[in-house]
């Protein structure tokens, strides 16, 4: 009996899912860590003063999950003071877990890149799959006899080398790191509002913090309850869900914009060298990009051809006539 086994490039012609995948988990522990902090200051240090247990003035405050809270430490007279301190406290627990998180970051390939600590933590994701893309378009340019490295005069020819020395692969790498970083700021900007909403409504509808919580569960992983405050039609992403496809996203555009600046690389050699369109050729194709299999374009036009639409998985591959 034989068993077909399907090429990678089948179902992943960048060769980025792994590092997909990674980024992905990474902002599912980001977002898990946020919420148990929230659940913590909400239920359990009771910080908007919603029970009626006095024993909470006695709980010991628990630093760890939220953060140096103490028991009913928003509970303020007026219900919009309580809503703009929590909320603030809110959005310094966003900046520590997704906005910029530091060192803190997940381990990527078994090591922390330096790059985490100097800027941003998203940045050692787009950088990986931006170096992915310039040995990627290297490998598929030598399959046509041009060897890209050797007009890389007096730099070395290591692809992570390469990503950061010249200019043309810093300038659109760095176009990136402030696209992905500025996404993500709506994202959480977003969720902020949502967040306000209902605390905003729960409080006048004399929702418990257990029921406020669970409709902030709702808004930033999907799941619990959201007592209106979402829309009836299932209309709105939950932040985590918008955090993951922004990451699936800009790894392809990473990959392909490296991929065009190699191909660009090219023609200082004077080879005129086009893009052929390659889809991942599976069953889950979209009806955007099936049609677009196999077609021809200049750098021109391939310039912002990937990704076609959020989680794109198509890649550029090099063409050039005889």
């Amino acid at each position: 009996m034989t068993i077909h086994i399907p090429h990678i490039n089948a179902i992943d012609p960048s060769k980025t899912m792994t590092l997909r995948s990674k980024w992905v988990s990474d902002f599912r522990r980001r977002f898990k860590l946020l919420l148990s902090d929230i659940k913590e200051a909400l239920i359990d240090q009771d910080v908007l003063g919603l029970i009626n247990d006095e024993n909470l003035n006695n709980k010991r405050i628990n630093i760890i999950n939220a953060s140096g809270l103490s028991p009913r430490q928003f509970d303020f007279e007026i219900d919009a003071d309580k809503i703009n301190a929590f909320m603030e406290w809110i959005n310094t627990q966003i900046e520590k877990y997704i906005m910029s998180g530091g060192t803190q970051g997940l381990q990527l390939f078994g090591r922390l890149d330096q790059l985490s600590s100097e800027n941003n933590w998203m940045n050692v994701y787009i950088d990986s799959a931006y170096q992915q893309g310039i040995k990627r378009a290297r490998q598929e340019l030598k399959k046509e006899g041009i060897d890209v490295g050797d007009i890389q005069s007096g730099i070395s020819l290591d692809p992570i080398q390469v990503a950061f020395n010249t200019p043309i692969h810093a300038n659109r790498v760095g176009l990136i790191h402030t696209r992905v970083f500025s996404s993500l700021k709506n994202i959480t900007a977003g969720m902020d509002s949502t967040i306000s909403d209902i605390l905003a409504i729960g409080m006048a509808e004399g929702r418990g913090p257990r029921q406020i919580a669970g409709a902030i569960n709702k808004a930033m992983i999907g799941s619990g309850n959201d007592f209106g405050i979402l829309d009836s039609l299932g209309r709105y992403i939950p932040a985590r869900r918008r955090a993951e496809i922004l990451a699936r996203t800009e790894v392809i555009r990473a990959h392909h914009s490296a991929n065009i600046g190699e191909y660009k690389a090219a023609g200082i050699l004077g080879i005129k060298v086009q893009v052929e369109y390659l889809t991942a050729g599976d069953s889950r194709v979209c009806p955007i990009c099936r049609p677009l299999n196999g077609r021809i374009y200049s750098i021109e036009e391939a310039e912002n051809l990937i990704p076609r639409h959020p989680q794109c998985r198509c890649v550029a591959l090099p063409y050039i006539e005889d």
